[in-house]
């Protein structure tokens, strides 16, 4: 396993090893900011531009007001304080009395405006959310997506990026977006309130006297840019960390999942030891990846720390020349003093939220490499070896024509067949191990593009597909039985009568009865569920492979003699391995490493 193949995680200089697909799925991922801007703005645009457009910008048009009222808000309070503080220098008891109702006056606008936020802000996030989850559902469920993604293993855990990264996409691009837009407002406003306040600062050089004007502004603007850049080339690394972080913790979580889904397998394996060591490999991933992280805040928190703080101080020093020379007052000098930090915390908005940035952009990764992946229609190495065309025709026929099917890698398994199933015609497909005759199946089905050559499927022709697992969702047992239609396709006595004909009659009278039936039915009872899927379907043409590997010779012709006699136009493609069956098909195929040969 790939957890299994990451080694001692406690080496911890050493790149920590991921689930394969990890890494290799968004050019967001290896560029630059610019990539990663490019690739968020192509997930948000469709949003901003759906039938749910004028709710979503009537939405944002309420948090910007609100955010530019917050601004304004913050420029009366440090005016506010500037009066407060000078009220105290006088001991003026009159004046402090009604400058505290003037803040009564503030707290509750405050108040207001954080509610109104609040509340605008969760609207837009959840209806956000929900038109991109599912637009990436219809994505990935459409045009089987992701029975591709997984087959080729182009990107991990779609399942997660679905569930978790849109959630965390939405939620950082409003929490980001709006903090920038703030951020941009108060710059503005206590940018003109600095240049205005702080004067000109006269300096000697070379015998001449200096003037700078609005020496705070440019000492804000020097001190930002200067600490942006550090925290910069030293952050650069935790973008890659907390991808890596999100990979490791996903596939961790798919391996305890399969634990679950697989129990009862697993318990007659006695395998328990054996999966405790695969999820203890994996979770040295996570505990690899934990301890670089770890490293790279030993040098970066540090850093981020000291700039906090020397931001705290750095305002007073700057306006003390000035309060020194008397030309300002103690709450000229607050003022001042909260103006520099309201500036030089704009212009340091990307340092503050450096972290945040980078946990975004691997986030927009994740997501811009599941939606390639999606919209991908097959990996590189069919493109190499070419592609099974399929297509539809007005004939009742499933045809195969010189069609010669390959693996993912381009091996040949199978040449140059030529086939032609017509209504009422059975055919049994046998060979060695190996040779593709499920693969043969799944081409006739169109889930597999290794190869060349066409399949053609008659044109309104219900194609339906038997594995040797099959599908059982939980729900009801009628949903499970009438999937993948719904439950109120057929009436409750056509469900039962199809279930006692199946030999399930045990469970004719629980159609209504919640269960995970994937764990309780038997493989057995699985695979009759699936020919009582049959019999409810109808289709015109059936594949089977290996559908009745669970049944005993006798229950497995059965249901085939059943499924024969009541749908007996239907035409019939199987892979089995009981001789018994041969007498129920009118035509054999016996298929060779390359070739095909007809009976």
């Amino acid at each position: 396993m790939a957890g299994e193949a990451c080694g001692d995680a406690r080496a911890l200089a050493k790149p920590v090893c991921l689930p394969a697909g990890t890494g290799h799925d968004s050019p967001a991922l290896h560029a630059g900011v610019r990539a990663s801007l490019r690739a968020a703005a192509q997930l948000a645009r469709p949003f901003w531009m759906s039938e749910r457009r004028y709710q979503a910008w009537a939405l944002l048009a309420v948090l910007a007001g609100e955010t530019v009222a917050s601004a304004y808000m913050t420029v009366w309070l440090n005016a506010w304080n500037g009066r407060f503080m000078d009220a105290l220098a006088r001991y003026d008891a009159v004046a402090l009395a009604d400058i505290m109702g003037e803040f009564a006056i503030l707290l509750a606008t405050f108040v207001v405006l954080g509610v109104v936020a609040m509340l605008t802000g969760s609207m837009l996030q959840i209806v956000w959310r929900q038109w991109m989850t599912e637009r990436f559902l219809d994505a990935w469920l459409g045009d089987s997506a992701f029975y591709r993604i997984e087959r080729d293993q182009q990107v991990d855990n779609p399942d997660q990026r679905i569930v978790q990264d849109i959630d965390q996409f939405v939620t950082a691009s409003c929490t980001l977006s709006v903090g920038l837009l703030s951020t941009l407002v108060r710059l503005v406003s206590f940018s003109l309130i600095l240049w205005r306040l702080s004067g000109p600062l006269n300096m000697h050089v070379a015998h001449r006297v200096v003037s700078v004007p609005g020496y705070m502004l440019w000492a804000a603007l020097i001190f930002a840019s200067l600490t942006s850049c550090v925290t910069h080339w030293i952050g650069r690394p935790l973008m890659r960390l907390n991808f890596n972080k999100e990979g490791a913790e996903a596939h961790f979580r798919f391996m305890a999942a399969s634990i679950r889904e697989y129990a009862e397998q697993i318990a007659l394996y006695r395998g328990a030891s054996a999966e405790g060591r695969r999820m203890r490999a994996s979770f040295d991933a996570i505990r690899g990846n934990f301890w670089q992280i770890v490293r790279f805040n030993l040098r970066f928190n540090p850093l981020t720390t000291a700039i906090i703080y020397i931001s705290m101080i750095v305002p007073t020093f700057v306006v003390l020349p000035r309060y020194m020379a008397h030309a300002v007052t103690l709450g000229g000098m607050m003022r001042l003093s909260g103006s520099f930090a309201a500036v030089n915390g704009a212009l340091s908005w990307f340092v503050q939220n450096y972290q945040a940035l980078q946990g975004y952009r691997a986030i927009v990764a994740r997501l811009d490499g599941l939606e390639r992946a999606i919209a991908s229609r097959q990996s590189q190495g069919a493109e190499d070896a070419g592609s099974i065309v399929c297509s539809v025709d007005t004939q009742r026929c499933l045809c195969a024509k010189q069609l010669t099917l390959r693996t993912p890698d381009g091996r040949v398994l199978t040449r140059d067949v030529n086939l032609a199933v017509h209504p009422a015609e059975r055919w049994l497909i046998r060979g060695p191990s190996g040779v593709g005759k499920s693969t043969l199946i799944r081409a006739l089905a169109g889930i597999w593009p290794y190869g060349s050559g066409q399949v053609t499927v008659p044109a309104g022709g219900g194609v339906l597909f038997l594995s040797q697992k099959n599908y059982v969702p939980a729900g009801t047992l009628k949903a499970a039985l009438c999937y993948p239609g719904t439950d109120d396709a057929f009436d409750d006595d056509v469900c039962s009568n199809a279930l006692t004909a199946c030999r399930l009659e045990r469970y004719a009278g629980s159609l209504y009865e919640v269960s995970r039936w994937g764990h309780r039915l038997s493989p057995g009872e699985q695979q009759r569920l699936a020919f009582a899927r049959v019999l409810l379907q109808r289709p015109d043409f059936l594949l089977l492979d290996e559908s009745t590997s669970a049944l005993d010779p006798e229950m497995e012709s059965g249901l085939y003699q059943t499924v024969i006699d009541r749908l007996p136009d239907m035409a019939m493609v199987s892979i089995a391995h009981h001789r018994g069956l041969d007498a129920l098909h009118t035509h054999s195929l016996w298929i060779e490493q390359a070739h095909m040969a007809s009976v």
